[in-house]
C-alpha cells in the first residue's frame, strides 16, 4: 500500500494547526471534517481532491477537532480517521 500525506494547514495570518495525516494513493477524494468549540458533533468542512488545504474559517485562539474520510474512484469510503485536535494561534 502506498501513502501519500494530506496536509491540513491553517490560514497565512495562524500558526500551530499543521496537520499532516497519511492516506492511501490512489484516492478519488478527501472529506475533511471538523468539530468546534461547543459543537457535540463534526460537521464536513470540505471535499477535495488535493493533499494540501488552507483552513480559512479557523479563528485564533479556538480548538477544533479534524476527522478524514478518504474516497475511492468506485464511491467506497473509509472509516473516520481518529482525529487530531488543533489550537490556532496569531504569530
Amino acid at each position: 500500500m502506498l501513502i501519500s500525506t494530506l496536509n491540513l494547514l491553517p490560514a497565512d495570518a495562524l500558526t500551530s494547526g499543521d496537520w499532516e495525516y497519511n492516506v492511501e494513493n490512489g484516492a478519488a477524494k478527501y472529506y475533511i471534517y471538523r468539530k468546534g468549540p461547543g459543537e457535540t458533533s463534526f460537521t464536513k468542512l470540505v471535499q477535495t481532491s488535493s493533499l494540501s488545504y488552507i483552513n480559512r474559517s479557523a479563528a485564533a485562539g479556538k480548538t477544533y477537532r479534524y476527522s478524514i474520510r478518504t474516497v475511492a474512484s468506485d464511491g467506497t469510503m473509509s472509516a473516520y480517521s481518529t482525529g487530531k485536535s488543533i489550537t490556532y494561534t496569531k504569530p
